[in-house]
C-alpha cells in the first residue's frame, strides 16, 4: 500500500516538472523552429503518459503564441479569434515558418532581365533605377524632386 502511494507521488511530481518545462519550453524562432516544436510536443506527449491527461488546450495555444516573434506574433494576435484550436495554431505556424524558410532558401536565384530590358522594366513599373536622378524627367517626379507629384 505504501508502495503504492510513493509511486504516485513520485509520479505526481514528475508531472509537474515536465508541465514546468512544457510551459517554459523556448523555441529556435530562428533556424530549427520545426525540431523544437517536434521537442515540444515530445515533452507534452510525455506529460500525457505521466499526468494520465493532456494539458489545457488554451495553454498550449497561450505558450505556442508567445514564443512566436515579429510579423508571425503580429499576424495571429489580429486574428487570434480564428485560430482557437491548437491544431489551427501549429498549422498557421509552422506553414508561416515552411514559408519563410523556403523564401530565405531562395534569395539565391538568378535575375533572368538583365541590361536594357531591366531598365525598360523598372521604368514602365515605376521602379527607381540605382543612382538615378531623381531630378530628370524621365524618371520619378516628371523633373520635381522625388516623391513629390507622382500622384
Amino acid at each position: 500500500m505504501f508502495l503504492n502511494i510513493e509511486f504516485k507521488i513520485h509520479s505526481r511530481d514528475k508531472a509537474r516538472k515536465l508541465l514546468q518545462e512544457i510551459m517554459n519550453f523556448k523555441f529556435d524562432t530562428k533556424a530549427n523552429f520545426e525540431d523544437s516544436l517536434t521537442d515540444w510536443e515530445a515533452l507534452i506527449a510525455r506529460y500525457e503518459r505521466e499526468a494520465g491527461r493532456a494539458p489545457d488546450e488554451e495553454v498550449l495555444i497561450s505558450i505556442l503564441h508567445s514564443n512566436t516573434t515579429g510579423a508571425l506574433k503580429d499576424f495571429l494576435t489580429l486574428h487570434i479569434d480564428e485560430y482557437n484550436t491548437y491544431s489551427k495554431m501549429r498549422r498557421r505556424v509552422t506553414d508561416w515558418y515552411k514559408m519563410n524558410t523556403s523564401i530565405e532558401n531562395s534569395q539565391n536565384f538568378v535575375n533572368a532581365m538583365h541590361g536594357d530590358r531591366l531598365n525598360e522594366w523598372n521604368h514602365r513599373h515605376h521602379r527607381p533605377q540605382e543612382n538615378a536622378d531623381f531630378t530628370h524627367p524621365d524618371h520619378y517626379g516628371q523633373g520635381r524632386t522625388y516623391g513629390h507629384g507622382h500622384y
